[in-house]
């Protein structure tokens, strides 16, 4: 596995007409641990998916310095971990059905096409799909769709999984089990979770840490350390939860409001 090591990331963006730059992130320092999960909460526009993509590899237009280590090590540019990541719509091929989608995603490597073939099976059957292998992204609803799109990104066995807002467009019944779905994968994997999410209850409910991100241009302001409070497993019916979830929402009201203050 490896540890993401950000040191005074700070992005940019032109504005309209060469009037100057939008600042999306300013002098953003964060370390997760490896196989640790961390959430980023913070209000829209504060620079969260911005900061994904950046860890991603998509984006490599900023200042400071983003760099992996993996037992102790610093990881190479040029051989960086592996990262899943999961996007906010599921983004699958829509003219490639759920076992193609997989396939797609899969070096062959050492393995023979059987053995390719056993792995996206059990895939599928671990996130609840066995029998829709041949159905296309169309034919499945917007929950399945972001099944499909949990197992491309952990069937490459990732060191590192990126998450952005993957159960926001999911009705909360469906968010629940994909919830459960997911920490039980994540403790499976014991993968590096980088997770961003607007609920703070959802947060601490997966989190073993919240960051909480102010507005534009983002940064980091205040951390829960939810593991050092809550054991695992975690249930949503637990005051201990609850009580932490409106802890996260002061420490992001209190963000948001200094952030007015200081203009």
């Amino acid at each position: 596995m490896a540890r993401i090591v950000s040191r005074g990331i700070t992005k940019s963006y032109p504005l309209p007409h060469g009037t100057g730059r939008q600042v999306a992130l300013q002098s953003v320092n964060l370390e997760v641990e490896d196989g640790e999960f961390v959430c980023l909460l913070g209000p829209s526009g504060c620079g969260k998916t911005t900061l994904l993509n950046i860890v991603s590899g998509l984006d490599g237009e900023y200042e400071g310095d983003l760099s992996f280590v993996r037992s102790g090590a610093l990881v190479a540019s040029t051989e960086r971990p592996r990262i899943g990541y999961v996007f906010q719509e599921a983004r699958l091929l829509p003219w490639l059905t759920v076992w193609q989608n997989l396939r797609f995603v899969l070096d062959r490597g050492n393995l023979s096409e059987s053995q390719l073939g056993q792995r996206i099976a059990q895939w599928i059957e671990r996130v609840g799909l066995a029998g829709f292998e041949n159905y296309y992204p169309g034919q499945l609803s917007v929950g399945m769709q972001q099944r499909v799109g949990l197992a491309r990104a952990l069937i490459i066995e990732p060191e590192v999984l990126l998450m952005d807002e993957p159960l926001s467009a999911l009705d909360e019944l469906t968010a629940m089990r994909m919830r459960d779905e997911l920490v039980r994968l994540w403790m499976e994997r014991a993968c590096t979770v980088l997770f961003v999410t607007h609920n703070p209850l959802e947060a601490v409910y997966l989190a073993d840490r919240v960051v909480v991100m102010t507005s534009s241009p983002g940064q980091i302001v205040a951390e829960l350390r939810v593991n050092e409070l809550l054991s695992r497993p975690r249930d949503l019916e637990d005051a201990r939860v609850w009580a932490l979830s409106r802890k996260a929402v002061q420490l992001l009201e209190n963000a948001v409001a200094k952030k007015a203050i200081d203009g």
